[in-house]
C-alpha cells in the first residue's frame, strides 16, 4: 500500500485487503476499457474524416469519463464489503 501511486480512495486505503481488491478490479476494468477505446478510435479514424487533434480530443474525453466511472464503481464495490 502506498500513498504515492495506484488506486487511492478513502475506501481503498482502509486496509491492505481493500487495497488489493480495488487494484485487482480496477486493473481488469481499465484494461477492458482500454481495449474498447482502441476499437472506438480505429473505427472513428476509418469511418469519419476527422483530423488527428479531433480524434485525440474524443479519445481523451472518453478515457476521462471511463476512468471516473470505473473509479466510482470500484469504490462502491469495496464500500459494500
Amino acid at each position: 500500500m502506498t500513498n504515492m501511486s495506484g488506486f487511492r480512495t478513502a475506501e481503498s486505503m482502509k486496509n491492505k485487503e481493500c487495497w488489493k481488491e480495488a487494484h485487482l478490479l480496477a486493473s481488469k476494468l481499465l484494461f477492458r476499457a482500454g481495449a474498447i477505446l482502441i476499437v472506438i478510435v480505429l473505427l472513428l479514424k476509418g469511418v469519419l474524416p476527422l483530423e488527428p487533434p479531433h480524434v485525440s480530443l474524443i479519445n481523451n474525453g472518453i478515457s476521462l469519463v471511463s476512468y471516473i466511472v470505473i473509479t466510482m464503481y470500484v469504490n462502491n464495490v469495496i464500500t459494500r464489503k
